[in-house]
């Protein structure tokens, strides 16, 4: 799922060679909410060899497409003026299972494996798109490089956590080390965090009580994590939390995916 831009839902599904971008209304103000669900179809763009999730930028939606061919588009979408632009630049790096998150008018993009490379070539780089300036300017270098882990921007730090990576003498491992970045700050690096109880990837993260909360991916063995962990950046700690234990349960988004159902007409 994308983002979320004049009550809408914004999203990519895969149909062959193409992209196609749609927008799901739900009324959630009506009794009947459900029935008046209204997918529409936006958008149809060519296979590239990374396409990054829809993002939100002061109000537009941004769509990237990051392959070297030549039919490969980047745009904006306003979705009160219906308008596209295609003028938007591409990232310097392409990637694969790369981490995002947004902060302001700036989007961070970082580690991830090449796409035209091998999936264990992994990155320590990143880069942050100005959507002011149309521009990409590169971020410093991560301690560890990282794929398919998570990242979310948290008063004003950049956060990211586990993943898989590069391990000297270990090879490639599944990672429970972390690190954050503070972000509109010159010169500034990444600091490394305590590291999480257990390792994990394909994870997600998300901030609840002014608190980041790490919950589901995959272990070592590739098994399925029920368990969550919350970080205080005041004690600069990790705690461990059951699934049982969940603090406001009914509140918090505690699963990494969420699977949403509902009838719904086309409007071409």
């Amino acid at each position: 799922m994308g983002p979320v831009v004049n009550n809408r839902v914004w999203f990519r599904v895969e149909h062959g060679a193409q992209l196609r971008t749609y927008a799901l209304t739900l009324n959630a103000d009506e009794d009947d909410a459900l029935e008046n669900a209204q997918m529409e179809y936006i958008y149809e763009e060519q296979m590239a060899d990374a396409a990054f999730p829809l993002v939100s930028l002061n109000g537009l939606v941004y769509g990237w497409n990051t392959g070297a061919t030549k039919n490969t588009s980047s745009y904006t979408f306003g979705p009160a003026s219906l308008l596209f632009e295609h003028n938007i630049r591409n990232p310097k790096r392409i990637r694969k299972e790369a981490a995002f998150d947004v902060w302001g008018h700036c989007f961070y993009l970082c580690g991830g494996y090449p796409a035209k490379g091998r999936n264990r070539d992994i990155l320590a780089t990143g880069e942050v798109y100005n959507a002011a300036t149309n521009q990409w300017s590169s971020l410093p270098v991560m301690f560890q490089s990282r794929c398919s882990f998570a990242a979310k921007v948290h008063k004003g730090y950049l956060y990211v956590t586990g993943g898989v990576g590069e391990v000297p003498a270990a090879g490639t491992t599944v990672l429970r080390s972390g690190e954050r970045l503070q972000l509109g700050v010159a010169g500034a690096r990444w600091q490394r965090l305590p590291d999480l109880a257990v390792p994990r990837y394909g994870h997600c993260m998300f901030v609840l009580h002014d608190k980041l909360h790490v919950c589901g991916g995959c272990n070592r063995d590739g098994m399925p994590l029920t368990g969550m962990e919350v970080y205080d950046a005041s004690l600069n700690l990790w705690s461990s939390v059951r699934p049982a234990e969940r603090p406001g349960v009914r509140q918090a988004p505690v699963s990494a995916c969420v699977t949403l159902a509902v009838p719904y007409k086309v409007l071409c």
